[in-house]
């Protein structure tokens, strides 16, 4: 099944433009360190980094949501659908909150060269901002000469 991400919706999630159903890429998923000051467990909590394809943002996953991430279904490289979501202001950045979502595809690899959203001017994002999610590169020349001069 072949879905195609929908390029600009990171941009627009972070402004609080986007009404639809985005299609994102997951890139990274973290568990959140809890405080088990209490006697009552607590349900594991994920923060996540999605991608449109052109930009990635921070995101936390519902609690609701989160044994997708434990139980394997959801992992790095998916696709998913954001069916309810918001975003907010967590400690100067825009995070999506991840309220409802689908499961769209297995891991797949890193789709296009995603810059983080709202880290630079749009100026130089598009002047190709390192990203560190991305897909390692190939060498051009793998396998030819070494380090010596050529000949």
């Amino acid at each position: 099944m072949n879905h195609q991400l929908t390029v600009g919706s990171v941009k627009r999630m972070a402004n609080n433009e986007e009404d639809g159903h985005p299609i994102v890429q997951v890139l990274q998923i973290r568990q959140i360190a809890q405080n088990s000051g209490g006697s009552v467990q607590q349900t594991n909590r994920y923060k996540m980094v999605v991608s449109d394809s052109v930009h990635y943002a921070q995101a936390m996953l519902g609690s609701q949501l989160s044994d997708l991430i434990a139980q394997g279904k959801v992992a790095n490289g998916c696709l998913i659908r954001l069916l309810e979501f918001v975003c907010n202001n967590v400690a100067d950045r825009r995070v999506i909150i991840i309220l409802n979502m689908d499961l769209l595809s297995a891991p797949v690899a890193p789709i296009g060269d995603a810059v983080e959203y709202g880290s630079q001017p749009a100026a130089q994002q598009a002047g190709g901002a390192h990203n560190p999610y991305a897909r390692p590169a190939q060498p051009q020349n793998a396998g030819r000469g070494g380090m010596g001069g050529g000949g």
